[in-house]
């Protein structure tokens, strides 16, 4: 793992000096104590519509704060972290950031993030209202690393027309992977050989791993549980929908879609889908297709999905940690989760507005509620990725691997003990500072 101190990179010094040029810059966003406020930085990444709405929440923070001027900047999401790091190792990095729940591991281990814990405990700030679970993807060895805003989790999304032509009845709470199987079955069909309309598209295969009581390994990877039988048993069952049922894209990798895209939902060619709230923004445009939600199905242990999100973090560099907090805290809150809470993508991590009218519109056709059910202890049990800084690594030598098995015909078992047997190399060569 390279630390704060080891050398830069070419890219990353190509980074620097971009950086370097903007914050010199006359027209630079990033000039701080104009007119005698207090300037706070924010960077997240974030599509047009997402911005417009932290900008209003950060003019809302400035009429409550007249002393702080809040400055917002965006990156693409896909060279966020690649400008977030030396920016911090830069000293020239936003006082507050936006991370994706993957991003916590790899930041907050080069002790970049400003531990939250005792704020949060000193002030008495209302945690009870977030969603249990929503706070796990930000904790690392120990510390809360930031808040969270908005998350999700997994569901089944279905198109009514197609059930109700095949006389299948719709998913339902009690639903069991077998049910999902069953109606898959009877889903797809072919005509000539060919496939013509597609039973499930399952996604990647960590819920149903949970789902079966099974698990990838440890927090800090010290215990592999790729050969551990209920993972096996869920790898199986994943395995087996594409190349012993043959109702998922022919061409199906660990990813659980169709690589080519060809074979999605909204084409009216798909009858059910394992997927999260971010596909309602899409769906909700489609016209001639009728489609509602169910939770995801149960399996050997029960429901047990993952969970994923966005939160506000604090740079540990930051000149003005006690106003940054602040900000969070207000970033965080019922007050302006309304306001970025508007669009229907993930679930605002507080339930007081989850359940509220800003987020469960009238007006919707489908059964909102769904995904707060998929959110409830009740319901759900919520899991994330091993707490691991080294977890990306190893997550993409599990779908190498598994992409064997499901294209390739690898042996399942057999190909679960070698990837545990180089992981464990892999991991301790890397926590005992080898390459």
């Amino acid at each position: 793992m390279r630390l704060f101190d080891d050398k830069l990179s070419g890219t990353e010094c190509l980074v620097l000096g971009v950086l370097a040029l903007a914050v010199l810059s006359p027209v630079s966003c990033w000039r701080q104590e104009q007119d005698g406020r207090t300037e706070l930085r924010v960077w997240c990444f974030a599509r047009p519509q997402d911005l417009r709405l932290y900008e209003q929440a950060a003019r809302a923070y400035e009429r409550h704060h007249p002393d702080i001027r809040v400055t917002v900047s965006a990156f693409p999401g896909e060279s966020y972290l690649q400008k977030l790091l030396p920016a911090m190792q830069a000293g020239a990095a936003g006082d507050v950031v936006l991370l994706h729940w993957s991003m916590i591991c790899e930041v907050a281990a080069k002790g970049a993030l400003m531990p939250l814990e005792d704020r949060v405990a000193s002030d008495a700030y209302d945690v009870e209202d977030f969603f249990p679970g929503s706070m796990m993807p930000y904790i690392y060895d120990g510390h809360l690393s930031a808040l969270p805003l908005r998350g999700s989790t997994m569901v089944l999304f279905y198109n009514k027309d197609l059930f109700d032509v095949a006389g299948v009845d719709y998913p339902h709470d009690d639903w069991t992977r077998e049910d999902f199987l069953s109606a898959a079955q009877r889903l797809t069909i072919r005509e000539n050989g060919r496939v013509v309309q597609i039973g499930c598209v399952p996604e990647e295969p960590t819920s149903w791993i949970h789902s079966a009581g099974g698990l990838y390994a440890s927090d800090d990877l010290s215990s592999l549980r790729f050969t551990d039988p209920k993972t096996l048993d869920a790898l199986q069952f994943y395995v087996d929908l594409r190349n012993r049922h043959r109702v998922t894209p022919a061409n199906m990798g660990a990813g659980g879609q169709d690589p080519t895209g060809v074979n999605v939902f909204d084409t009216g060619r798909v009858a059910m889908l394992i997927s999260g709230p971010w596909e309602v923004g899409t769906f909700s445009q489609i016209r001639d297709l009728r489609w509602d939600v169910a939770l995801f199905p149960k399996g050997p242990g029960g429901r047990q999905t993952r969970y994923a999100g966005i939160g506000f973090g604090i740079w540990s560099g930051t000149s003005h940690p006690e106003a940054s907090w602040d900000l969070v805290k207000y970033l965080c809150s019922a007050e302006s989760s309304r306001l970025t809470s508007q669009l229907p993508t993930d679930i605002p991590a507080r339930r007081s507005v989850a359940y509220s009218r800003d987020f469960l519109k009238p007006q919707y056709a489908w059964d909102m509620q769904v995904f707060l059910r998929a959110m409830e202890p009740e319901h759900t049990t919520l899991h994330v990725f091993p707490r691991s800084s080294l977890w990306s690594e190893v997550r993409r030598r599990f779908t190498r691997t598994l992409d064997e098995v499901l294209i390739e015909g690898k042996d399942l078992p057999a190909a679960m003990a070698d990837l545990e047997e180089e992981v464990a190399s892999y991991v301790q060569g890397r926590l005992g500072g080898r390459d």
